[in-house]
């Protein structure tokens, strides 16, 4: 049990519960199998900040130095493909886009079901949970997609003392950012080890 202070200044208590990132696997892989489809998350994420090494007369300071604290809200086990073609339709072009294979990590195989036809078990995936081996290690990761207009602003702070960066260094940090395309819909895979807390159907969990 923890105490938020509202936007009224009020403050209540909520209740959060403690969790392991193995029981959080289990909580997606479950509602996954129960079909409960599309829905809508709030995570906190505290990840790396990717910034170029720089170059000899300009050397990036902060490389390796920086990490983000993200409030995100983003939509949860959606139909990727269908939700580009959405957004492609409401901006006046062709809505064809089909997707490809993703060119890193796997959906994770949540279930397996009969069929009748051809009389054989066929896997089934989740669209959220993405596994993938690095190093001999495997890492579980949550795709999800963002909306950006709802995400609360990020904090940015150094890893070596947990400060938050001046201005003038996150100014430093911008430059060094790899510059992203114009996206459709704002994709992102989560690393779970870097997921801090997340909200879902009307539970609040911590990961422990």
């Amino acid at each position: 049990m923890t105490t938020k202070t509202t936007k009224k200044g009020l403050k209540v208590k909520e209740t959060i519960s403690l969790i392991s990132k193995n029981e959080l696997i289990d909580i997606i892989r479950k509602r996954n199998v129960e079909k409960k489809g599309h829905t809508y998350v709030q995570i906190f994420a505290t990840t790396d900040v990717k910034m170029n090494k720089g170059g000899r007369e300009n050397s990036n300071h902060l490389y390796g130095n920086v990490v983000k604290d993200g409030n995100i809200n983003a939509s949860f086990d959606f139909e990727y493909e269908k939700s580009v073609n959405s957004a492609l339709k409401k901006q006046g072009e062709n809505d064809d886009f089909v997707a490809k294979e993703r060119q890193w990590g796997r959906h994770m195989v949540i279930n397996h079901v009969f069929n009748v036809e051809t009389l054989e078990f066929e896997k089934v995936y989740s669209r959220v949970i993405i596994e993938h081996e690095k190093d001999g290690e495997k890492r579980y990761y949550l795709q999800l997609k963002v909306n950006p207009d709802k995400c609360k602003k990020p904090v940015y702070r150094y890893k070596d003392t947990g400060e938050i960066l001046s201005e003038k260094d996150k100014e430093i940090m911008y430059s060094y950012m790899p510059k992203r395309e114009k996206e459709i819909i704002v994709l992102r895979d989560y690393r779970i080890d870097n997921v801090k807390r997340i909200h879902i159907d009307g539970g609040k969990y911590s990961i422990i």
